[in-house]
């Protein structure tokens, strides 16, 4: 039990540092802020960000070729996998016979609480593509655009929104959409690059609780052993427990 919970704890150390190393280069831009200038959308007038009643912007640096980042958006019957915003397999609704997405498609999905039915309005691949949504409280067009660079590409994913659901959005969960647009982009670029993605708030926060128990139940297994027990040492090149607890103590002090 005692070796166990060492190696959780090295284990976990070793991802913190991992996932804030790649904090430090992660290059994305979020915002609620419509740019007209740099604006690479085809927006329909009704969806016009200038005249929109919500819009949020998404945009990530992504080491591999357009290509690549196409092949994964597309495959919608596998975001649920790998995106938490999708809660349940997306399902094509006018082309049951389709792999992917493709002009002119209508699909299901499900997302932040609420089932849409989305229609591909443009489709270009490996540039572009873009949907719209229609239902009685909320019209929506989501887009999608994929920057050639030096390195690989950007993927950028803006959203247009109108309705009473845009409202109560804007006022009870400001961020959320914007959010879960830069997890997308996250996912897709981890997918991508075939690395492991940033963790969200959420799961750092589950991960400490995990160690922090794990400290825990460390300290309570260790805590009546006798000084032979503690000193034992299994292998010439293995540490005994003592040794474990004095390492511990020097990466709590870090």
């Amino acid at each position: 039990m005692v070796k166990i919970i060492i190696i959780l704890y090295f284990l976990l150390f070793g991802l913190t540092t991992t996932i804030s190393a790649q904090e430090n280069c992660l290059k994305s831009i979020k915002t609620k802020k419509y740019e007209p200038t740099t604006n690479l959308v085809e927006w329909p007038k009704e969806f016009n960000p200038t005249k929109s009643k919500w819009y949020v912007y998404n945009e990530i640096e992504i080491n591999a070729k357009p290509e690549i980042v196409w092949d994964i958006l597309i495959d919608a019957k596998k975001w649920h996998t790998f995106y938490k915003g999708v809660e349940s397999p997306v399902e094509f609704i006018n082309d049951t016979n389709a792999t992917n997405l493709k002009n002119g498609l209508a699909f299901k999905m499900h997302t932040m609480g609420l089932h849409l039915e989305p229609l591909m309005k443009e489709f270009v691949p490996n540039e572009r593509m873009a949907w719209e949504v229609r239902r009685r409280n909320l019209t929506a067009y989501h887009a999608w655009v994929i920057v050639p660079t030096a390195k690989g590409c950007r993927l950028i994913t803006p959203e247009a929104q109108n309705g009473f659901l845009t409202f109560l959005q804007k006022v009870f969960q400001p961020n959320k959409l914007l959010n879960l647009h830069e997890h997308w982009l996250e996912v897709i670029k981890a997918r991508a690059e075939e690395t492991t993605p940033r963790l969200t708030e959420i799961e750092k926060n589950k991960m400490n609780d995990i160690l922090n128990s794990s400290l825990i139940k460390f300290d309570r297994a260790v805590n009546n052993l006798s000084e032979a027990q503690l000193n034992f040492r299994p292998a010439i090149n293995k540490w005994s427990i003592a040794e474990c607890i004095e390492h511990r103590k020097k990466l709590d002090s870090y």
